[in-house]
């Protein structure tokens, strides 16, 4: 090994004579300085160099400590070799203090050259102490491929069980729908159910063998291949079976939801001494441009900026689909076009009522081929979130000791969606793959005392939750959403915010369930607009000022109609008598080409029975956010005309029969001198009007 400084020469001084012959001592010469400095100083560097080469190998040591169990007799060699280590490190320390002390050059030298004697004995160990970790190391590698392969297997063999539990769950519950379902209400339910129980076995086969070559692999590589089918053959077979379970869950509801005329009535609400219909409030008269006049009613067409931002509502749907910690993440939107609202046994009328109002609220949000169905039909009170069917809301009105679940302080409400996970361990996150359905409590022994429009709020707010939202809003982000954790303590007459509107819209007609929050992107949200087109009808009915009409937003047309609250019941006005007759317009956007419709409009009611007829005919159309012309000018829609048998409650009229369609009426006027409403068809969104 090379020294850190190279020796010196030596040089005799000779002594002199002088005086009377006697010795005289002399100072070491100013070549005898440098020769001991110099010396000093190469000890002093061996005395480092030792030093690193036994810290070096104690770390070393200390990272194979771990996996020392791999290989024992080498790392006792290798302790044996950082003992050396430390050992020719104190023996270059002890040197160089020597040499510190030394007064002369050659004692000071020989001191320098012990120094450097032990730190080749250092490096020496150093290189043992590195070959013997080094074995240490490679004997841990082996023993860990080993671990990986048996885990590659074991992991392909539970996932082989888990599809055989998924088969056997499909072939259960496709059972069941056989024998206590009623498959001849729905033969397709059944068959599409058996097609996904063949599904689930095929992919149980699959799985079983990706498992038994995964068993029989020699290699990692090979068996995390096979694992991976394994585990592919597990997910097609769990999806197989949820698959057989919402079909078979269809064909035993089959018989159990009744068709109800209210579903998919318009929200009502009273503002002031005004009712308005609709999903908001009618737009501001001023601005509109003037487009005539049909049987009595002045037009105009016009664009509000009453919606959100793209950006804004992309925002909102990011946020309430990323749990607060990112372990859950996805929209958890219900897959079923139609989703059944159903109460449990023993809910009073009053909190049936406040339901149905919630889900016209969030009804009039949401696409008119995705909105919520309300079962007449009552069901038992699940035991918990897993006996709700798929598809179905279960709203349950009750005290708190009469939940089954058990909180600390206990909620207003609170919702139980069920929804479909797989796990994204790249990301350690669940992942939400859709909604599947919701146990929703309503704390009767709070609710019970607060303003009937704060109850609705409530019920809306859970609601969101069932439809996918499964994340509280930001109210700082968002402080109007009716999803924040908070009730507000003066909701709007609408209820439902803004933000809350727009983002179910986006929610339902442009991403798909699952969406992942990163997903949520401007081009997967399309066009997007925060102007409203409105094509509006007012008119004067003695002073009643009754105004209707339809909007037109990002592919959902929004019909509207509002006037002065009525001053007592139709059938309390002793005015009049024998039939009463209003006549109007009828203003709409068709479906889906969003063209202008306008017809005339005439509603007879027959005092005595409160039974009446609803006509609209002269139905016509126009091109897209087309003013409508004058009577005869446009081209026919449909056959021309709907005609509907209709049924008078207080200050309200809804339909009985008739041509198709969702229809909700009222009376406007303190004298009943106005009428309007809302009709709704999978081909037509309008809002009408008339003056008696």
């Amino acid at each position: 090994m090379k020294r850190f400084i190279s020796s010196l020469g030596r040089m005799l001084l000779m002594s002199g004579c002088g005086g009377d012959g006697g010795e005289v001592p002399r100072a070491p010469a100013v070549s005898d300085m440098e020769a001991l400095r110099r010396a000093r100083v190469e000890a002093a560097e061996a005395e480092d160099a030792a030093g690193r080469a036994r810290d070096a190998a104690a770390q070393a040591l200390a990272r194979a400590e771990p996996n020392r169990d791999a290989d024992p007799a080498s790392f006792a060699l290798a302790e044996s070799a950082a003992a050396a280590a430390r050992t020719a490190w104190d023996a270059a320390r002890q040197a160089a203090a020597k040499a510190r002390a030394a007064t002369t050059p050659a004692e000071a030298q020989r001191h320098a050259d012990d120094a450097v004697a032990a730190v080749g004995s250092a490096q020496a160990a150093l290189e043992e102490v590195t070959r013997y970790v080094g074995r240490v190391d490679d004997a841990h590698r082996r023993r860990t491929d080993m671990e990986a392969l048996r885990r590659a297997r074991m992991e392909a063999a539970e996932a082989a069980t888990h599809a055989m539990n998924s088969m056997e769950f499909a072939k259960t519950v496709l059972a069941r729908a056989e024998v206590e379902g009623n498959k001849y209400a729905d033969p397709t339910g059944i068959e599409q159910a058996r097609r996904a129980v063949e599904k689930a076995e095929a992919a149980y086969r699959a799985a079983k063998a990706a498992a038994e070559k995964a068993r029989t692999a020699t290699t990692l590589m090979e068996a995390e291949r096979h694992r991976a089918d394994a585990y592919d053959g597990w997910q097609s077979a769990h999806g197989a079976a949820l698959e057989a379970m919402r079909y078979a869950d269809r064909v035993l509801a089959a018989r159990a939801v009744a068709e109800s005329p209210e579903l998919s009535l318009a929200p009502v609400f009273e503002s002031g001494d005004r009712t308005n219909m609709g999903a908001q409030p009618p737009p501001p008269a001023g601005g509109f441009q003037g487009a005539g006049t049909r049987n009595g009613v002045s037009l105009s067409t016009g664009a509000v900026r009453d919606g959100e931002s793209a950006d804004e509502v992309l925002a909102y749907l990011r946020q309430v689909t990323t749990s607060a910690s990112g372990d859950v993440a996805g929209l958890g939107t219900l897959r079923d076009d139609q989703p059944v609202v159903r109460l449990v046994e023993g809910t009073d009328q009053k909190s049936a009522d406040l339901a149905r109002r919630a889900v016209r609220i969030i009804n009039a949000a949401l696409p008119y081929g995705k909105r919520l169905a309300f079962d007449r039909k009552r069901a038992p009170a699940p035991s918990d979130a897993l006996e709700v069917s798929e598809g179905y809301i279960a709203i349950q009105f009750s005290p708190p000791e009469d939940w089954p679940y058990r909180f600390d302080a206990y909620p207003l409400a609170v919702a139980f969606p069920r929804m479909g996970f797989l796990p994204n361990h790249a990301r350690q996150r669940e992942e939400v793959q859709f909604g599947y359905s919701t146990h929703m409590l309503v704390n009767t022994a709070v609710v019970d005392t607060l303003p009937e429009a704060s109850t609705v709020e409530v019920i809306v707010h859970e609601l969101l939750h069932a439809l996918g939202f499964h994340v509280h809003s930001d109210p700082a982000r968002f402080p109007g959403s009716t999803l924040n954790a908070f009730l507000t303590t003066n909701p709007p007459p609408e209820i439902l915010a803004l933000v809350d509107r727009d983002a179910l819209l986006a929610a339902y007609s442009r991403f798909a369930p699952g969406t992942l929050p990163e997903d949520m992107t401007a081009e997967g949200l399309g066009p997007w607009e925060d102007t409203t087109f409105h094509l509006r009808g007012d008119l004067d009915a003695a002073g009643a000022d009754v105004t209707f009409g339809v909007g037109l937003r990002n592919g959902l047309a929004r019909p509207w109609a509002s006037g002065p609250t009525p001053g007592t019941d139709l059938g309390d006005n002793r005015a009049l008598s024998g039939t009463a007759t209003w006549t109007g317009a009828l203003l709409g956007m068709s479906r889906p080409d969003d063209r202008t419709v306008a017809g005339n409009a005439r509603l007879a009611v027959e005092l005595a029975t409160l039974d009446g007829r609803l006509d609209f005919t002269g139905l016509e159309h126009w091109g897209a956010k087309e003013a409508p012309g004058a009577a005869g000018a446009g081209v026919t829609w449909g056959d021309g005309d709907l005609r509907y048998s209709v049924r008078v409650s207080g200050n309200a009229f809804v339909r009985t029969g008739g041509d198709a369609g969702d229809l909700t009426g009222a009376f406007f006027g303190s004298r009943h001198e106005g009428m309007g409403g809302i009709l709704e068809r999978d081909d037509l969104a309008a809002g009408f009007g008339g003056k008696r």
